[in-house]
């Protein structure tokens, strides 16, 4: 059944002798040169299309143009061809609405695809941006996995150019196109010839949804198989030689996170998660912990797999597999709870803006205690003018002294549990009253030093959204 989207990406080179009439005098802008900016520019590019491929980092645009390089040598027939097709991409470094070269390249584009991080505010500022800059008769596409289209443009003016496209892997044809509820048909039909015109077969989505048709299988297969290994049942590699022997392909589901990117599995399931609420949908302690480290597949050289000559790819993985493996580096994850640790920092970050507040000033301490048998509590102080009680009294105090040490102590205890990498923790009693009897879903990873990094999902602070993370040490 998945056999067919996980196969081999080795790819039989290709002529480049095919044009398109409605793009050959215009162009086509990609926005984020990351793993589908990349795929998408090629691909336009071998069909004779002029490409600008816009990033605000420049380290990944150096990237970028690395891996299109290479990927264009498996898709032509000569050195002269592949020299071609990439001078046929140009690579802009700016910001959106900003850059005054970035705005002439989008106001003379015939297609515009936002292929940014899986990050709805972000999504949503640029489409906004580009509604203001792109002409209007030209199409705006997002590739979002995870969020409809009708959530990231209800600000813009003309909803009808926008939809939401998606590809599958680097040299494999299909092409899904999901209208938002304001897509016009003309838009959709449109796009769908367009990207016909370069070899790929459009796969139309029929009822704007979270997610695509392959995405939505995808994602449960990923969910499932992170979690075996999450709970020690399987390693990466031993599942991925019990599917590629099963299902006769070249490639496992954890080699093909690599090729996606872990930093983007990552993020997908956070944004699930942010909707859902569900904890079964946050991203696994490991692999918060592997992209943390910067471990996040091909494009660092490591992440289930070493590159560039992966374990799966070698002679006899599939009879013996490898001896040394990145999963060497994965955790049990209750073992390394256990135990106290200190607060070393206590950040939380307002979404939208991005500013960064210190709920218990920037020298706060605290205790976090996970015990063996289950039970858990933490305490959070600030350290900076903190007033003596003048009544000399804890039990005794003014209505003025408590409503000051609210506000300058928090601490809670009770019962922790591990659900697909997530730590819950079951309140009994907190001095936050609203939160006894609830349950607390932290996200958790480990830095390079060993530290304990704790992340909430996304809640109110100081009334607008935001994040909450605290770095914990361990007591020594």
């Amino acid at each position: 059944m998945f056999s067919a989207s996980f196969k081999s990406q080795s790819i039989p080179p290709t002529t480049t002798d095919h044009k398109i009439p409605t793009l050959q005098n215009g162009n086509v802008t990609i926005l984020g040169s990351g793993n589908i900016g990349r795929l998408l520019a090629l691909e336009w590019a071998l069909s004779g299309v002029k490409v600008f491929v816009v990033d605000v980092n420049e380290g990944a645009i150096a990237a970028a143009k690395e891996v299109v390089g290479k990927r264009a040598g498996t898709r032509v027939v000569s050195e002269e061809e592949k020299l071609s097709v990439l001078d046929r991409i140009s690579y802009v470094c700016g910001d959106v609405g900003n850059d005054p070269v970035v705005n002439q390249i989008l106001a003379t584009s015939n297609l515009v695809i936002e292929a940014l991080p899986e990050i709805a505010d972000l999504k949503r500022s640029i489409l906004l941006k580009l509604d203001g800059i792109v002409p209007l008769t030209v199409p705006i596409s997002t590739t979002s996995s995870s969020i409809p289209m009708s959530e990231l443009i209800e600000a813009t003016t003309h909803k009808g150019r926008f939809l939401n496209t998606h590809p599958l892997q680097y040299g494999m044809a299909p092409i899904e196109i999901m209208p938002s509820l304001a897509t016009t048909p003309e838009v959709t039909n449109e796009v769908a010839r367009l990207f016909a015109e370069i070899g790929m077969i459009p796969i139309m989505v029929h009822k704007e949804n979270i997610g695509f048709i392959f995405n939505i299988v995808w994602r449960r297969i990923k969910q499932q198989t992170l979690d075996l290994v999450e709970r020690g049942v399987a390693t990466p590699h031993e599942f991925d030689r019990l599917w590629m022997m099963a299902f006769k392909t070249q490639i496992g589901p954890f080699g093909v996170m690599d090729m996606v990117g872990l930093k983007v599995v990552r993020d997908i399931e956070a944004q699930c998660f942010a909707k859902s609420g569900d904890p079964s949908d946050a991203p696994p302690m490991f692999l918060s912990k592997m992209v943390d480290e910067g471990r996040l597949g091909i494009a660092t050289g490591e992440g289930f797999y070493r590159y560039p000559n992966p374990a799966y790819a070698k002679p006899g993985f599939l009879e013996r597999g490898e001896s040394r493996s990145a999963e060497e580096n994965l955790l049990p994850i209750r073992e390394t709870l256990i135990g106290s640790w200190s607060l070393v920092s206590f950040v939380a970050e307002i979404t939208e803006s991005g500013e960064q507040v210190f709920p218990m000033g920037v020298t706060p301490k605290g205790k976090l205690l996970y015990n063996i048998d289950g039970s858990m509590s933490v305490y959070l102080s600030s350290t900076e003018n903190r007033q003596r009680f003048e009544s000399q009294d804890p039990l005794g105090a003014t209505d003025d002294e408590k409503t000051r040490t609210y506000t300058e102590f928090f601490s809670y205890f009770g019962e922790f549990s591990i659900c697909n990498g997530r730590i819950l923790h079951k309140i009994d009693a907190c001095s936050f009253p609203n939160w006894a009897g609830s349950v607390q879903i932290r996200y958790a990873s480990l830095d390079p030093e060993g530290r304990l990094i704790l992340t909430t999902p996304p809640l109110l602070v100081k009334g607008e959204t935001g994040v909450q993370k605290l770095v914990w040490e361990r007591k020594r």
